[in-house]
């Protein structure tokens, strides 16, 4: 029998996750949204901190279970929304990392090893590249697929052929709307929804107009994370939120955030839900030389170091993609077995850190900075 997720971790991440704003989401649904988003944010969901752990990762030995079974020449089949940018690629390391530790742990060599493969599109808007990419990986049997899917509507059909021909599917980042996956990898988003909100209100002393620059209309990470903000935003009854503003295919995001500046010269704050977000937002913020507008990010990329360093932007919730990447692998390894594993069922939460110029430091050398 396969490993199930269990229903207490389900309800964070399929209830409550729609492709659009709450302005526009009412009755039952609206109620089932808000719901979700308590869920995430309540204390079995991954904390955001501020302060990096004592652990190091140089040594992950103890993390490999090997007093299960794991089949000789498992092929896990990884699938990202994308392959191009730093997040996407940090992400990739841990689970090759991950892969290398496995087989260490269990002695595997040449032919017996546990091989992993890496695709995705080059754009997380490439909705219909990503399905024909599963589509084409599940043609060739892996034995378990791990995916983070661009639109949570879109694989529901995929992931009963996975089923179908018995392969488990673990999903990690952002998941599916519907559907039982084997296994659950991901950041509490949202509390990075909640800590995005109290920190920009914090910043403009609760008062102003915000705006939600958001990554996906689509995908389950970033209608979180916007729901949250929105949710909490409404304890700072000076704050007038935005609908929110979607990063979408065939248009160009720069040219949208400076339509958004120009119609809004009053514009106080702007959440931006990840790192490719909040790098366009940055360079689209200094170009028009607003510097009075408070930017609070997402992901911990190169841009946003310096620009909480130089004063441009009031801090970022970083993920760790490393580490996401890391307990993706382990977590399909689990998947992979045969037999009755209720006991090991669980959603894997990785934990977020809170960066600003105060404790930027403190994270050098972390995975949290990409």
């Amino acid at each position: 029998m396969k490993r199930k997720i269990a229903a207490v971790f389900l309800t964070a991440t399929m209830l409550g996750l729609f492709s659009s704003c709450s302005q526009s989401v009412s009755g039952e649904s609206q109620e089932a949204m808000v719901d979700a988003v308590q869920e995430d944010t309540e204390e079995q969901s991954a904390e955001v901190t501020m302060s990096p752990e004592e652990s190091s990762i140089s040594d992950r030995s103890e993390d490999v279970d090997t007093s299960a079974p794991v089949a000789k020449g498992s092929r896990i089949a990884v699938i990202a929304k994308s392959t191009k940018d730093e997040y996407w690629k940090a992400v990739k390391e841990g689970m090759k990392d991950a892969v290398s530790e496995i087989n260490k742990a269990y002695g595997y060599k040449d032919e017996d090893k546990i091989t992993m493969t890496f695709e995705g599109p080059d754009d997380e808007q490439k909705v219909t590249d990503q399905i024909n990419t599963i589509d084409a990986v599940l043609s060739e049997n892996p034995t378990v697929l791990c995916l983070s899917a661009i639109d949570a509507d879109s694989c529901e059909a995929q992931l009963e052929t996975a089923h179908e021909n018995g392969i488990p599917v673990v999903t990690f980042d952002s998941g599916l709307n519907s559907g039982l996956p084997d296994g659950i990898c991901t950041s509490g988003n949202g509390k990075i929804g909640k800590i995005a909100a109290t920190k920009l209100a914090e910043k403009l002393g609760s008062q102003g107009k915000v705006a939600i620059i958001a990554h996906s209309e689509l995908g389950q990470s970033s209608v979180t994370r916007v729901t949250a903000f929105q949710k909490f935003m409404r304890d700072f009854p000076g704050i007038e939120v935005l609908d929110p503003v979607y990063d979408s295919e065939g248009q160009e995001l720069s040219d949208v955030v400076q339509q958004l500046l120009d119609t809004n010269s009053d514009l106080a704050g702007i959440f931006c839900t990840n790192g490719a977000v909040s790098d366009v937002v940055l360079d689209c913020v200094q170009n028009s030389k607003r510097q009075d507008i408070a930017i609070v990010g997402v992901d911990g990329t190169t841009a946003q170091q310096e620009a909480v360093k130089s004063g441009r932007e009031v801090g970022f919730v970083a993920q760790n993609p490393y580490e996401i990447g890391y307990q993706t692998i382990l977590e399909a390894i689990k998947a992979a077995e045969p037999g009755d594993l209720e006991d090991s069922e669980k959603h894997v939460w990785v934990k977020s850190q809170w960066i600003d110029s105060q404790n930027i430091k403190e994270f050098e050398n972390t995975k949290y900075l990409l």
